[in-house]
C-alpha cells in the first residue's frame, strides 16, 4: 500500500519520516497526505517522541544549512555547544 492508496476516512499512524519528507520538499506524496489530514479526510495519529525527533532532525537541517556544523558533525558539535543553533 502506497499513500495515493488511502481512501477518506482511513485512519493512520504518522511516522517522523512522513513529516521530515513533507518539510523537506522531498515528497509530493508527503504533502498530499498531510493536506489530506489537515482537510479530515485522513485521520493521522502520532506520538509526542515522533514530534521530537522531528524538531531534532529539522534543526540538524537548519544548522548544516546555515554552515554552522557540517553533516558529519552536526549531532556532536551541537550536543557539545547546544548555543550554536
Amino acid at each position: 500500500m502506497t499513500l495515493a492508496d488511502l481512501q477518506n476516512g482511513d485512519r493512520l499512524f504518522i511516522d517522523a519520516n512522513i513529516f521530515i519528507c513533507h518539510f523537506g520538499g522531498r515528497s509530493p506524496e508527503c504533502k498530499t497526505f498531510l493536506e489530506g489530514c489537515a482537510r479530515r479526510e485522513l485521520v493521522g495519529y502520532t506520538a509526542t517522541v515522533n514530534l521530537a525527533e522531528v524538531l531534532h532532525r529539522l534543526m540538524i537541517a537548519e544548522a548544516v544549512e546555515k554552515g554552522i556544523v557540517s553533516r558529519q558533525t552536526a549531532v556532536r558539535k551541537l550536543r557539545k555547544n547546544p548555543d550554536l543553533g
